[in-house]
């Protein structure tokens, strides 16, 4: 099981994503093949996105995906940070996000909700998610919003 480690905090979001991977022996356009006709936005997300644009609010995805998954599925003008999967000799080598690093005992949302919080200082800050790997970057925002019965809303 890669989630209790992970959730326990025993274990990175990096180490729990790479090792899910580990097993995993197709490449990104077989894996978004498969994806593709069952993935869906949120009801909501692009009038929420455009609002936030209208507005002029920073609006930054942080997730813990593969960032082909989400270049795949979110709309191109969504600015996004995530793991990166590089497929090589029929396996993933997953690493930290372009211009992160694993190093320092922060994960990269914790890293990012800092660096957004000192680019945008008149901004109230507002995370949305829905997990416990959530808790650490949630916490340094002043508005958060879970998803309904998750584990964040518990």
């Amino acid at each position: 099981m890669l989630l209790p480690p992970a959730a326990a905090a025993e274990v990175t979001p990096l180490v729990m994503i790479a090792r899910g991977y580990a097993g995993v022996h197709r490449p990104a356009n077989a894996l978004l093949a498969e994806l593709r006709p069952q993935v869906r936005l949120r009801e909501g997300f692009s009038q929420f996105h455009a609002l936030c644009s209208e507005s002029a609010w920073p609006f930054e995805v942080l997730s813990y995906g593969l960032s082909f998954y989400l270049r795949a599925f979110l709309p191109a003008a969504v600015t996004a940070t995530a793991f990166e999967g590089t497929f090589t000799d029929g396996g993933w080598l997953v690493t930290a996000p372009a211009g992160r690093t694993p190093e320092g005992g922060d994960d990269f949302k914790v890293e990012m909700a800092r660096e957004l919080h000192e680019r945008y200082p008149d901004h109230t800050s507002v995370y949305i998610g829905d997990g416990r790997l959530d808790f650490p970057a949630a916490r340094l925002c002043q508005r958060i919003f879970a998803v309904r019965d998750s584990t964040l809303a518990r």
